[in-house]
């Protein structure tokens, strides 16, 4: 049984904008696909982004978004891992990778959030507590110099798990503890004897 409920979201953001000639300046591209394990309570996705510019007065923009809101009835360990990778050709390509993860109740104070540029891989391990929280992915690329190509690809999974039960004390070492105190009385009751006698003597 999972105590995790989901509303997830795919989308694509996709625009080019030529200059006004009649032929295309630039091109811009977006992907997003998702799978949920509910039984492993799982989360995970890739996406990529492209735009590219072929003539001076063009911009192209290639953006995907992934959307998460989770239900948790009891606390949950999380482990967040990504890989962002990204090619720029020219100084007018730009890409960028948003991960956020925060309480629906203090969306201003996250849990997590990173936005990065460069090629990087992350690992975020953490505990959540009941309640409602919201998990935002996107990555982006942007051209917007002639003979510019900007490409960016990410790979991403949230996994949940319990919180490992609290451990309990074996009967064995009940029996151990016990019998250390029992032990500790016994000597002290003879240390206790042994000084009374030597004192009325």
């Amino acid at each position: 049984m999972t105590n995790i409920h989901q509303i997830d979201l795919d989308s694509m953001a996709l625009t080019a904008v030529p200059p006004l000639e009649t032929d295309p300046s630039a091109v811009g591209s977006a992907t997003q696909t998702s799978s949920i394990s509910e039984a492993e309570r799982v989360f995970y996705g890739q996406g990529s982004v492209s735009g590219e510019v072929t003539s001076a007065g063009g911009v192209a923009t290639g953006q995907s978004y992934y959307r998460l809101t989770i239900d948790l009835s009891q606390p949950q360990n999380y482990v967040f891992t990504g890989v962002f990778n990204s090619s720029r050709l020219n100084e007018g390509d730009v890409t960028s990778w948003d991960v956020r993860l925060a309480a629906e109740n203090t969306p201003l104070t996250p849990i997590f959030a990173f936005r990065e540029t460069d090629p990087i891989a992350l690992y975020q391990p953490g505990t959540l507590q009941p309640g409602r929280y919201e998990f935002l992915i996107s990555v982006a690329a942007i051209s917007t110099l002639a003979g510019g190509t900007a490409s960016a690809t990410e790979d991403f999974r949230l996994e949940f798990s319990d919180l490992p039960a609290a451990p309990t004390p074996e009967p064995a070492s009940l029996l151990l503890l016990g019998s250390g105190v029992g032990l500790l009385a016994v000597r002290r009751r003879r240390a206790a004897a042994r000084a009374l006698t030597a004192n009325s003597n």
